[in-house]
Parts: C-alpha cells; sequence; structure tokens
C-alpha cells in the first residue's frame, strides 16, 4: 500500500516504511515519463490503462492528475 502526504508547500511525498520521505515527482515533464515508463512495462495501449499506469506509479489521485493535465 502506498502512504503519501501533501506537504504544506504542496509537494507531494511518499511515505517509506522507515518513516522517512521521498519526493513524488509531480512537474508534467517527469509524469510524462513515469508514464512513458509504465506504458513500457505494462505494453499497453488504451489511455485508460496508460493513465492509471502513471497513477500507480506517481502516486496520484485522479483529481491530481487531472489539474497537472490541465497544466500543459
Amino acid at each position: 500500500m502506498l502512504r503519501v502526504r501533501l506537504k504544506a508547500d504542496g509537494r507531494l511525498v511518499e511515505i517509506l516504511p522507515d518513516g522517512s520521505e521521498r519526493a513524488i515527482p509531480t512537474d508534467p515533464r517527469s509524469i510524462a515519463t513515469a508514464a512513458h515508463n509504465a506504458a513500457r512495462a505494462a505494453n499497453t495501449s488504451t489511455d485508460a490503462t496508460y493513465a492509471r499506469n502513471v497513477r500507480g506509479q506517481t502516486g496520484l489521485t485522479q483529481a491530481a492528475f487531472a489539474v497537472l493535465g490541465k497544466a500543459r
């Protein structure tokens, strides 16, 4: 189970098992790279599957993913 936290400054971080935090990329270019990697790993072609894979790797909710899509 992925545990994430929204920091006061707007950053998303993953909470690791030891309690430390790891930054989750939220800029569109980093997400695009993660999306590309997810699609290649899953070998998928549908938009919905592609979006699910991106959100799964970045830990974004549907709402956060949609906001980033509008930021382009």
